[in-house]
């Protein structure tokens, strides 16, 4: 496809100061989509997502033609997970643990038809089985001296970005504040294991 056509003359004059003309041409071409090309998709969880053990995933797909632009079809989409087909389709799914296979990376693919009855697909490797949060020491109900420093552990650890954080007297749904009275949330620390000197009263301490 021709998008445009510049044109420039430049003139020179040699020691006989006889005229030259030197005409300068340049074509500007773009390559058109392909009617045969395939459509253009996308879906979350990106790639290198983390999924925590035993926990539902939501995946969203979207894509369009590669020519026209028109979004596919939902029907259309059809969803793999290592070379195996899930029996899911659609633009909106949920994964179920089982769905998984096991702990560990796992390639999941969407791929989509077009209306000229085109494939294209994208696909995105993601962790499935990041263990939940548990505390191991010190257990439930565990009284300590006034003024000691008290070292929590727990596991999981560090992976991929996620780092483990520890507060006092947080609550454990999402946003909410633990209902304590007064006492306000205490960010401990980071990673597997923390110490801090809590004070006195009873507190709760989630990982």
């Amino acid at each position: 496809m021709i998008l445009g056509v510049a044109s420039k003359i430049m003139n020179m004059n040699d020691t006989r100061h006889i005229a030259l003309s030197l005409v300068l041409t340049t074509v500007f071409i773009a390559r058109a989509a392909s009617a045969s090309q395939g459509p253009v998709m996308e879906f979350t969880p990106g790639e290198g997502s983390v999924v925590l053990a035993g926990s539902n995933t939501t995946f969203t797909a979207t894509g369009r033609e590669a020519v026209s632009g028109i979004p596919i079809d939902p029907e259309s989409m059809f969803w793999s997970k290592d070379g195996l087909e899930w029996p899911k389709r659609g633009s909106l799914i949920t994964v179920n643990p089982d769905d998984w296979g096991g702990v560990g990376w796992h390639q999941a693919r969407v791929d989509a038809l077009d209306s000229s009855e085109n494939w294209g697909y994208a696909s995105h490797n993601i962790y499935y089985g990041y263990a939940n949060p548990v505390i191991t020491s010190p257990v439930q109900g565990t009284t300590f001296a006034v003024g000691t420093p008290i070292t929590f552990t727990g596991t999981p650890g560090e992976f991929r970005g996620i780092v483990p954080e520890w507060w006092l007297d947080r609550g454990t749904n999402g946003p909410a504040w633990w209902p304590r009275g007064t006492n306000a949330a205490v960010r401990m620390g980071t990673g597997a294991s923390v110490s801090y000197q809590v004070p006195h009263g009873a507190h709760n301490t989630p990982m």
